[in-house]
């Protein structure tokens, strides 16, 4: 389900084991489920299953629209093949004067419990509209969790006069800036990471980490859809015509491994590598939610793993009384996890 406008929205590893963590390692079910990572919207760059002309209406999309006043102009998304960051086809989207308006593809309820993150991930070319007063408009990625009542996730985007990176708060459900900027006609990498945990976003821009904030209208269970959204960055009579040109592309919604730290689609070596720096010192390496990285953590890492399970690093170091202990728990990860 779509949603209407939000208005103006402006050292080293050092593992102690214990009989507590082979305790916990008896109760793991040997049918544990996994965390991998799996896609809950690939659009292939919208390449397979898509053909050039309007968006809505393929691969399951849709549009919605909101009038902000009289003569509103309808803007359009648009598959394309001149404006491309990779492959050969991109989505090309306008937005018309007073008309804020989102695309598309609503998915089943998806996220906590059974899920920790969902990771939204696209690239964006944002043509500069040249104007010399007024905002926008934004163009970027709303999300939503639109099952028994409508609950905004997280916003980001770009706002096309001044080219400041924007977010949606928590604290009063406006756009502000982040303090990162992108240059005009150049594609950039965006990613919004959803924590149901921490009910909390942080976003990335270029693979670099920009901020954390809450989501943005309190507390949510699930996850229903991310929408291209071109609308209107201010309240202001000038903001609310402005209208403007964005390119879309390699549009991607993922449920990633709560041990996928990099956020890179895979739980590898460089995963376990923050969670060693993180252990017992911080909640870097949190899998569970429970603010600090510890046993637990290691064995959502293990399960998750691509690659032959990692023991070997977890007998690194370990406490000369806690060897015994430490080759048991190696047992038994060895037998419940692979």
């Amino acid at each position: 389900m779509l949603s209407a406008s939000r208005g103006t929205m402006r050292g080293a590893l050092a593992i102690r084991f214990s009989y507590l963590l082979v305790a916990t390692l008896s109760l793991l079910p040997l049918t544990s489920p996994s965390f991998a990572t799996t896609n809950i919207i690939d659009a292939d760059g919208f390449e397979t299953g898509f053909s050039p002309g309007a968006l809505e209406g393929q691969s399951g999309w849709l549009r919605s629209t909101l009038p902000l006043g009289a003569g509103n102009v309808l803007g359009s998304a648009v598959v394309q093949n001149t404006v491309v960051e990779s492959g050969s086809q991109a989505v090309q989207v306008d937005r018309g004067a007073l008309t804020d308006e989102r695309w598309a593809m609503p998915v089943g309820g998806q996220g906590f419990p059974n899920n920790r993150y969902i990771l939204i991930d696209w690239d964006m070319n944002v043509t500069a509209t040249g104007a010399s007063s007024g905002f926008g408009p934004f163009f970027g990625v709303d999300s939503y969790r639109a099952a028994s009542g409508l609950v905004v996730l997280g916003t980001l985007g770009v706002d096309a006069t001044t080219g400041d990176v924007l977010y949606q708060r928590s604290d009063n459900q406006s756009l502000d800036v982040t303090g990162t900027t992108v240059n005009f006609g150049e594609w950039n990498h965006f990613q919004m990471l959803l924590d149901f945990e921490q009910d909390q976003y942080s976003m990335f821009v270029n693979d670099t980490f920009v901020l954390t904030d809450g989501f943005v209208d309190g507390p949510a269970s699930t996850f229903t859809d991310a929408d291209i959204a071109a609308i209107a960055a201010g309240g202001d009579t000038v903001s609310r015509n402005a209208t403007g040109t964005a390119y879309f592309d390699n549009f991607l919604v993922r449920d990633i491994s709560p041990a996928d730290f990099d956020i890179d689609g895979d739980v590898d070596a460089d995963d376990l590598a923050t969670l060693e720096a993180a252990y017992g010192l911080s909640d870097a390496g949190d899998t569970d939610g429970d603010g600090d990285t510890d046993g637990t953590d290691f064995l959502f890492l293990q399960r998750d793993f691509d690659g032959p399970a990692p023991l070997s690093a977890v007998a690194s170091v370990p406490e000369p009384s806690s060897l015994a202990i430490l080759l048991v728990a190696m047992t038994a990860c060895t037998c419940l996890l692979r």
